[in-house]
């Protein structure tokens, strides 16, 4: 696939881990590919991160790290506060800002249609080659389950647990109904197995009759109780006005024998002259006598009112304590008519109450109704004549008061015995129908449930059978002739994966035991694009987070490649890498496919900094152009540089070099390697809409080096001194014809090494404007 032209605008850190300040990342529209090289600790997970964050709302790499609940309190920088924190992200001219909620858990406002991100962390390969198949299978969980499907799994089976457990308790609610049933049939002395026959025949009987009845021996016990507590009160008010009328009596006797021989009427004179004394008293001005109206002295007059009141103390006396027993008199008086109203009334609705339903118990004790008719509402008897009656019918429901409570309470507890039966036939007929529909629906829940996982099984089977050619393939383009490979994924049961391989020709082995560290990151790394490829939509942005450091140079060349196939496929790559030679394989070119970004030294009060990676060809330019120009310098970088296209034409046409135990070679070893017959067929077409209008013989860029200096005795020291031994001029020569050889190969469109076989006849580079020849597979 060509490339595409990248959607992705920018992406904005605040606050997050090391991004102590604010930075920035803006990703060219030109190239699809960015690569984010820093050493260790300078932010790289942190930029990661923040994909993670503001396109999935997950919490990055925190998500494996055990650093308790909340996670995502770690996702903010040290001395930031929540706050402060913000991730923005520019993609195709709209945004999207992250924030962390209450519950420190990302949220993103902004349109509908984020980007989808698909990230590979280091762990997660692994986790996914490494691991029991069951984290295997959580490790791509997140590729090869759609939500709905899960989310619906997750419900039968659920709906299944549900319906087990309601299958349970009915069931064991069932057996507790006839457990209880059969205790209360055995209280009862039955022996036979007939328990739910008695039950029925005790539940014929009606509850309303029985509460009825019951009713009926409450009123009257009630009643019973209640006109006695009445008769009592009434007869100790009969004896309270008896005494009180006997006590004025006396009183009286007393006052009549004391005031023998005294005036006439000599209550009324005293009750006058406690008037009298009361009126003057209250009068502060008298000149005259109230009653005769004689001339007077208040003083005078008040004194001989109270003379003649203390003559008479002793009357005065009794008079006051016949005055305050009259009065009580009159009030026992009142309350005895209350009493005796409210015993007689209550004493007439117990007769009401034992004429309307005469218990067995008084029948049995020889009762008769009409002995207390005195009762009835029509009756004309006298008060006294009822309260007689109503003494008798006391005494005689007393007598039956014990039997009578006693047969409430038997009422009641058979009352309470039917509702009992009846609630306990009522649970065995629902909870047996109840297990009866929950067993049928078991059966259709599991029958369900097993199709919905053998199809999800056949689902993942196929799924894996689909990708399993293409990580084969991208597998074999980075290992080729190195006898592994067949890669299998295979579903051994529900969430879990057998992973199996090819070595030495042996199938159905275990990778993890018998490849290296190198394959296995590869393999695991091949298994996330597949994956990523099917599911991905036009919006698909996809990130490596350092997650290649064991491949040899010649590997990462072919696994640099391989990627380089993918990248049409997404909208968007970016690696992060502290891998130098990852970066410097970037570097020689001077086109438009990659863009690098560089990561500086970190520091807290500077937070993650970083700088566009000058390619080899924009330095060598650059120290070129410097007055004075430093010799040293731009020997070294141009050796360097002329190394790297040496080495890739060497690797390409398999050109012989000196055995080494570290394959590192010199320039001068580079340079023996291409033989006369090579150099003279190796050229370079420059192709526009399909035809060659250009074409470079490469024989004369291999005479790189001046030919009047001793440069060629001095390429064992990659050009690390050797400007202080030279003239600037042979320097300037050994830099120009390296750029010069450079800018005949590399692309000036895509940046491209002209390397992929595409043709079958020549090499190409990505946009296929240049072609080499010959093609020596």
């Amino acid at each position: 696939m060509g490339v595409v032209m990248s959607k992705l605008q920018s992406i904005k850190l605040e606050s997050l881990k090391g991004a102590t300040n604010e930075i920035v990342i803006d990703f060219e529209p030109r190239t699809n590919l960015t690569v984010i090289y820093g050493e260790n600790g300078t932010g790289k997970t942190s930029i990661v991160d923040a994909f993670d964050i503001v396109c999935n709302n997950k919490i990055g790499s925190l998500e494996t790290k055990s650093v308790g609940t909340q996670k995502g309190k770690y996702l903010i920088a040290l001395r930031k506060r929540r706050q402060d924190f913000k991730v923005s992200l520019q993609y195709h001219h709209n945004q999207w800002q992250s924030s962390l909620g209450n519950n420190f858990q990302p949220t993103t406002i902004g349109p509908d249609n984020k980007p989808r991100v698909s990230i590979l962390w280091r762990e997660k390969i692994q986790e996914f080659i490494s691991a029991q198949p069951n984290k295997r299978y959580e490790a791509i969980k997140s590729f090869i389950e759609t939500p709905k499907c899960e989310r619906t799994e997750n419900l039968i089976n659920e709906l299944k647990k549900s319906n087990e457990e309601n299958l349970e308790n009915s069931t064991n609610a069932l057996v507790e109904a006839e457990e209880a049933l059969k205790n209360l049939w055995q209280l009862e002395g039955q022996q036979n197995d007939d328990y739910l026959t008695w039950a029925q025949s005790k539940i014929s009987r009606s509850t309303e009759e029985l509460e009825s009845e019951i009713s009926r021996y409450k009123n009257i016990i009630e009643l019973t109780s209640s006109t006695k507590s009445k008769k009592q009160i009434f007869d100790n008010t009969v004896n309270s006005v008896t005494e009180v009328a006997e006590l004025f009596n006396a009183t009286n006797r007393e006052f009549e024998n004391k005031a023998v021989g005294m005036e006439q009427n000599i209550s009324l004179l005293i009750d006058l002259l406690n008037d009298a004394e009361k009126y003057i008293e209250l009068t502060n001005v008298l000149e005259n006598c109230p009653v005769c109206e004689q001339s007077v002295q208040r003083g005078d007059l008040l004194e001989r009112v109270k003379s003649r009141l203390t003559s008479k103390s002793d009357l005065v006396i009794l008079k006051n304590d016949l005055i305050r027993l009259e009065g009580r008199k009159n009030s026992a008086q009142t309350q005895l008519q209350r009493y005796q109203d409210d015993y007689i009334e209550s004493a007439s609705k117990l007769y009401r109450s034992v004429r309307d339903f005469t218990p067995q118990e008084l029948v049995d004790n020889q009762f008769q109704i009409s002995e207390y008719s005195a009762l009835d509402e029509s009756s004309q008897n006298t008060i006294e004549e009822k309260i007689e009656v109503t003494s008798s019918l006391l005494t005689k429901i007393e007598e039956s008061i014990t039997l009578m409570n006693n047969k409430k309470d038997e009422l009641i507890a058979n009352k309470n015995q039917i509702n009992a039966i009846t609630n306990h036939l009522n649970t065995i007929e629902q909870k047996r129908n109840t297990a009866e529909h929950l067993a049928l629906m078991k059966n259709k829940i599991t029958e369900l449930y097993d199709i919905f996982v053998e199809e999800r099984q056949l689902y993942v089977k196929r799924l894996l059978e689909l990708i399993s050619d293409d990580i084969d393939r991208m597998y074999s383009n980075i290992h080729p002739n190195e006898n592994i490979g067949r890669i299998k994924l295979t579903p051994e049961r529900r969430a879990s994966i057998e992973l199996k391989a090819m070595f030495e020709n042996q199938d159905d082995i275990l990778p993890q035991a018998y490849y290296s560290e190198s394959h296995l990151d590869t393999l695991g790394i091949c298994l996330f694009i597949a994956l990523a490829k099917l599911f991905r939509d036009e919006d698909t942005i996809l990130i490596f987070d350092d997650v290649i450091t064991s491949a040899d140079q010649i590997h990462l060349t072919r696994f640099l490649r391989m990627l380089e196939g993918e990248l049409g496929h997404f909208q968007h790559t970016i690696i992060t890498t502290h891998y130098q030679v990852w970066r410097d394989k970037y570097r020689y070119g001077g086109g438009n496919n990659v863009q690098t970004v560089e990561l500086l030294r970190w520091t807290f009060d500077r937070g993650i900094r970083h700088t566009k990676t000058k390619l080899y060809i924009e330095e060598l330019n650059h120290y070129l152009s410097q007055e004075p120009m430093d010799k040293q310098i731009v020997a070294s970088k141009s050796g360097i540089f002329l190394e790297l296209i040496l080495d890739n034409l060497a690797l390409m046409y398999r050109c012989k070099l000196p055995r080494k135990a570290d394959p590192f070679y010199t320039l001068g070893e580079f340079m023996g390697a291409f033989d006369s017959s090579l150099k003279r067929r190796l050229k370079v077409e420059i192709v526009n809409e399909g035809d060659t209008n250009q074409e470079i013989q490469l024989a004369s860029c291999f005479n790189v080096l001046p030919e009047d200096s001793q440069l060629r005795n001095e390429v064992g020291c990659h050009f690390n001194t050797i400007g202080e031994h030279f003239s600037e001029d042979d320097i300037r020569i050994l830099a120009n014809n390296t750029i010069t050889f450079a800018d005949a190969l590399i692309c000036a469109d895509c940046g491209e090494f002209p390397y992929r076989k595409r043709s079958g006849s020549y090499y190409e580079c990505g946009c296929s404007k240049k072609r080499l020849h010959p093609f020596a597979d």
